[in-house]
């Protein structure tokens, strides 16, 4: 391997080496002018659209993948700025909100993302995979605040894409390809204003140095206040807001006729007051250990609120910050006619902050424990104590995340036999390491006055003589390392018939430390008070070996709490498809491809389970893609496929036991390789200009999963696991139907009064599940509506006025919950967002 990583650097000696005199200008492939195409909101001819979804520009409708294409307009149009807003409009793409809308990942066709685990869907800017996060919560990996300006355009591809990508995948991927820059001057300023407050600016800015030297810059800010009430009293009154910041440079450089040098600087920062869950259900009959929790929980709703947005925080700072640059620099080499080298390498760095309660529980000790007919009295000094059953915060000037991802890959590609043999192969080299310590901090069933200082209170340990709350502390730091070769090719075998096969060898590795402790309380007591006993995070020790540690004056066990993990994970993966061609604008395709995720760590999970392997899916898939000519002119795409899923990764929720005498760590998660599923389904897409001025875009996605079996699994005392998943029920973010429907019309007004185009989509979605362990698990379908309207060219002023309204019927839906019901006697859940609206003004120069 040691061999591949010295190929990897190749190019950039090339670059070097082989530069001349410039004897005149390639263009650029796959520019096309961003400035002007933006203000064609219904111009563009679908069976056109270019697509790099097998790193070559090839028309969509001859990729034999399954995809989903966005241009910018596209995009503007249904007022994407998120990851969550994406998946309303794709089918069979779905977004796990556990941490919130800015903190989701992707899910296509029941493979999810879990906590701590790799991406099942990888997300790719020009042609870079995200950057890594960190250990503690879902951070990196996906699209962050400010993504989704400046674009070509963004491709959803479905199913495992781990062949020519440089990170294996189960999947898919979502591909966001930038604005190249281009040798016309031009550029844009656009403002936003909407309810909310919501206030966004963005600008861009292309300029041709020289015939070999173009830049293209960019910024996109917005903010906006936030949509869930605080009605607690604690903290701003107002959460789920967005203030972010993005900027973005590229320059395109010919150093020769043949050679081409492409840089892109990013960079965001977010920073707002998160969001948490709404506390909404609490189960009337819990059980002896969790009655309290739900007496708290009953509590809670009677001041909380009853409006759907209504949330209680208990913290008064809460904060999600997202910091993070990248440098991006391909070079490519026409080496001649039949061969194109590339160097794609890339080095960004992420940082995030995270203090935010869990599950939206800013309780108060009541003052009787009710239990079916009987009503037992607390003691008065209880009554009205503060508690919280678990918040995530970090140690003093400690980030959540603080990751550095470097990333380089060396491709070859090229023609032989007269072009009737198309080849791809090629190098890739991955790693991402901690810059420096990062760590969090949490509480759980205590009440705190102070919580840096470790002031704190343990009110349910007063009730039983018990320690029931924590506070947990660490350090950790995680490096993984990819690598990978592959290859790839097409055989025309005649003019019809294409054949494709592709092979990849991954080697994975994943290396983590992590120093966690866990502090305890005194009681009796009557306020807060510093700890009185430490032990490592992972030590199993009885209530009385604390007592007796304590009576002897020993007040820590946490001489040493310093963990190391790894994991090494390496397989192949495969791909062997076959294209027919009947006629000039039809394709049909069969296509076996072999998927798989990595392994990796979970340092917080319950001892024994800190490891876990890979998962592998065996991906069957029919298509054909159908573009129309005659008086109805567009595309009509459908696809069939079935999959086996094997060796699952799967998340178990981690409770402790509340009957165990043991003591020391907190509620956590756990991922195990314990499912075995099938899935299958089919997707019709199509776009079609109907007659002058109407265009049509409509999809239709039907999904059918079932989770076959799950291995036994039992975890050490005091831990109890509950999957998030059960044996003959779909799988999670998954839903059964989903239709989406946008017609757009453009009026046949007088060109000299511009353009003006109206819009509306429709978006359609059945039930789906989310966790189990609740009756809530399985959230409720639901149907949106958005509307549009562009007038473009406003009296033929280079001036674009855009009106937009999203969920314009104002529909409550949920979008998550935990699934604690059972487990824990109190249910929270994540709502999507209310209906929004607002107008944009654009003035466009230059062209």
């Amino acid at each position: 391997m040691k061999r591949i990583k010295i190929s990897l650097f190749a190019t950039a000696a090339l670059c070097v080496c082989l530069v001349k005199p410039a004897a005149s200008q390639r263009a650029p492939a796959n520019a096309p002018n961003a400035a002007r195409a933006d203000t064609k909101q219904s111009a563009a001819v679908p069976e056109t659209i270019v697509v790099t979804a097998r790193r070559r520009a090839e028309r969509l409708q001859k990729v034999p993948i399954s995809i989903t294409v966005f241009s910018q307009a596209q995009l503007n149009n249904r007022n994407v700025t998120e990851t969550t807003d994406l998946t309303t409009y794709t089918p069979d793409l779905s977004a796990n909100q556990r941490f919130g809308a800015e903190d989701s990942t992707f899910a296509i066709r029941g493979f999810t993302q879990e906590l701590r685990t790799e991406p099942s869907v990888a997300v790719y800017f020009a042609d870079v995979a995200a950057p890594h996060g960190g250990p503690s919560v879902t951070a990196g990996d996906g699209t962050g605040p400010g993504s989704f300006f400046d674009l070509q355009n963004v491709q959803v591809l479905k199913g495992p894409q781990g062949t020519l990508f440089g990170r294996n995948t189960t999947g898919g991927a979502v591909l966001l390809v930038p604005q190249k820059p281009t040798s016309e001057y031009g550029g844009y300023i656009e403002a936003s204003y909407g309810n909310y407050d919501m206030k966004r600016l963005q600008g861009v800015v292309n300029i041709p140095f020289s015939d070999t030297l173009r830049f293209r810059g960019g910024f996109d800010t917005l903010s906006r206040d936030g949509d869930l009430i605080n009605t607690s009293g604690i903290g701003p009154t107002h959460l789920d807001n967005r203030a972010y910041f993005s900027g973005r440079a590229s320059l395109v450089w010919d150093v020769t006729e043949d050679i081409e040098n492409y840089t892109i600087v990013s960079g965001t920062r977010s920073q707002d007051y998160g969001s948490i869950p709404q506390l909404f259900a609490c189960n009337p009959n819990p059980s002896v250990n969790t009655a309290i929790f739900a007496e708290m929980c009953r509590n809670q709703l009677k001041v909380q609120g009853s409006n759907p947005y209504d949330v209680q925080n208990s913290l008064p700072s809460p904060i999600n910050q997202i910091s993070q640059w990248q440098l991006i620099d391909t070079t490519t080499w026409h080496a001649g006619d039949d061969l194109t080298i590339r160097n794609i390498a890339s080095y960004a760095q992420l940082e995030t902050l995270l203090r935010e309660d869990n599950f939206g529980t800013n309780w108060h000790i009541p003052s009787a424990l009710n239990i079916g007919t009987a009503s037992i009295p607390l003691p008065p000094y209880l009554v009205g104590q503060p508690i919280a059953y678990s918040e995530v915060n970090g140690p003093p000037g400690i980030p959540l995340t603080d990751q550095s991802t470097y990333t380089d890959e060396l491709q070859f590609q090229g023609n032989l036999d007269g072009g009737r043999l198309t080849w791809q192969t090629g190098g890739y080299f991955e790693k991402s390491e901690p810059l420096a310590p990062t760590g969090a901090a949490s509480r759980y069933l205590l009440g705190c006055t102070d919580f840096a200082a470790m002031q704190c209170f343990d009110p349910l340990g007063q009730l039983g003589g018990s320690y029931e709350g924590g506070y947990l502390t660490g350090t950790n730091n995680i490096t993984y390392e990819n690598e990978g070769i592959y290859g790839q090719a097409t055989y025309a075998l005649t003019d019809q018939l294409k054949l494709t096969g592709g092979l990849r060898y991954t080697w994975n590795s994943v290396n983590a430390s992590n120093d966690a402790e866990d502090y305890l309380f005194p009681h009796p007591a009557t306020a807060a008070s510093p700890p009185i006993f430490a032990l490592c995070d992972n030590e199993l020790i009885t209530v009385s070996e604390v007592n007796a540690y304590i009576a002897k004056g020993i007040h820590s066990i946490a001489q040493e709490c310093t963990q190391s993990f790894s994991e090494d994970s390496k397989a192949p993966t495969w791909l062997i498809d076959l294209e027919y061609s009947p006629i000039a604008n039809e394709m049909l395709y069969a296509k076996y491809a072999r998927g798989y995720r990595q392994g990796s760590l979970d340092i917080a999970a319950p001892p024994g389970y800190n490891a876990f392997g890979p998962e592998h899916v065996d991906s069957y898939e029919i298509g054909s893609k159908t573009t129309l000519t005659g008086p109805i002119r567009g595309i009509f795409d459908i696809t069939a496929f079935y999959n086996n899923f094997n060796n699952q990764q799967l998340q178990y929720g981690a409770y402790i036991n509340p009957a165990s005498p043991y003591v020391g760590g907190g509620p956590t998660t756990a991922i195990v390789n314990a499912g075995t599923s099938r899935i299958w389904g089919f997707e019709a897409e199509a776009s079609l200009l109907l007659f002058e001025g109407f265009r049509l875009d409509m999809s239709y996605a039907y999904l059918n999963t079932l989770l076959e079996s799950i291995k036994p699994v039992v975890f050490q005392q005091p831990f109890v696991g509950v999957p998030t998943s059960a044996v003959g029920e779909p799988l999670t973010f998954s839903p059964k139907n989903k239709i989406v429907l946008t017609p757009t019309y453009t009026l046949p007004i007088d060109p000299d009064h511009g353009q003006v185009a109206i819009g509306a989509t429709y978006v359609l979605q059945s039930s789906q599940n989310v966790t189990t362990g609740s009756p809530y698990g399985s959230i409720g379908g639901y149907g949106l509506l958005n509307l549009n309207l562009n007038w473009t060219s406003v009296e033929r002023a280079p001036v674009d006025l855009s009106f937009f309204a999203t969920n314009v019927l104002n529909r409550k839906y949920v979008v998550f919950v935990p699934g604690v019901y059972d487990g824990l006697g109190f249910e929270p859940r994540q709502l999507g967002e209310p209906q929004m609206f607002g107008a944009r003004l654009r003035y466009r120069f230059g062209l």
